[in-house]
């Protein structure tokens, strides 16, 4: 599936990223605030949906990229664009990422655990805090979460 919508974005050729998301002094917000036109939105929104639908079936790493693309679905800016195709690049460097469920008990997380943490209004644009959790069994993700608090 990620080879393909790899392919299918044109990022084939591209080169991986470390991580989905840049840093903060990285900001891609200041390059870019055009909005997309019709054609690149839709590109745009079909990259953020094969990317989500990743992330939802084998791919927590990708939970708070896809969440602050998710936010930009209705008016995306060019910038965002630049964000959901670095997103392709890591997942170009990372295809062999996935989860392992293993029969004997992990040594580190034996049983159920969950980690749970936030930012402290972080969001430049709202000036919202991001939650974020991640329900493991035996050391693998079986739920995870991320998403800006409600006010």
């Amino acid at each position: 599936y990620l080879r393909g919508i790899i392919a299918r974005f044109g990022m084939t050729e591209s080169k991986p990223a470390r991580t989905p998301e840049a840093g903060q002094k990285d900001n891609l917000a200041e390059l870019d605030e055009q909005l997309l036109n019709k054609k690149d939105l839709k590109t745009y929104q079909e990259i953020t949906n094969a990317i989500m639908f990743a992330m939802t079936t084998c791919r927590p790493d990708l939970a708070h990229a896809t969440n602050s693309l998710a936010r930009r679905m209705s008016t995306p800016r060019v910038c965002d664009m630049l964000s959901a195709k670095r997103v392709l690049r890591y997942l170009k460097g990372t295809l062999r990422l996935g989860l392992l469920f293993r029969c004997e008990l992990d040594s580190v997380h034996p049983g159920l655990s969950a980690f749970a943490d936030a930012d402290w209004a972080n969001d430049r644009e709202e000036r919202r805090s991001t939650t974020g959790y991640k329900v493991m069994y035996n050391g693998t993700p079986i739920a995870w979460h991320s998403s800006l608090q409600s006010v």
